[in-house]
């Protein structure tokens, strides 16, 4: 976890911090690494450490996408004995980001879509080393 104005931290105390730390997460998400990119969407959760080595930390997010329309592809597979999301594509109704990671064979497909009259407004997901679980928010158009 980087440090910046949207992560809010603990105030340094100068006594042991046993308790762990906790950051509060909203960053931008843009289109592409240089200063002309558009952010297309927002990162927002909280980071919480329950000890002092990079393993204890639990990350919970929430992307909210600035486009309305998106539908979401992707595909499960093993890793490492666990169930995981190995690609990932998102297709706007102004662009298509991905996709991220490597279909292969074995791998089981998934997509995302909102029903009649709704629309995706973000999305929530669950990641340590590896993002196992991803969903969509809704709501009625």
């Amino acid at each position: 976890m980087g440090n910046n104005e949207y992560n809010l931290l603990p105030e340094k105390t100068g006594l042991p911090n046993r308790f762990g730390q906790s950051n509060v997460i909203d960053w931008d998400i843009h289109d592409a690494p240089d200063t002309s990119a558009t952010v297309v969407a927002r990162l927002q959760g909280l980071a919480i450490a329950a000890g002092k080595s990079i393993e204890s930390w639990y990350s919970s997010f929430n992307v909210v996408f600035t486009d309305q329309r998106f539908v979401i592809f992707g595909a499960t597979g093993d890793y490492g004995g666990h169930t995981v999301v190995a690609s990932l594509t998102i297709v706007t109704n102004v662009k298509t980001y991905g996709p991220y990671g490597k279909q292969s064979a074995g791998h089981t497909a998934f997509h995302i879509a909102a029903p009649n009259n709704h629309i995706i407004v973000g999305l929530y997901g669950r990641a340590g080393d590896v993002v196992d679980q991803i969903g969509a928010y809704m709501c009625p158009n």
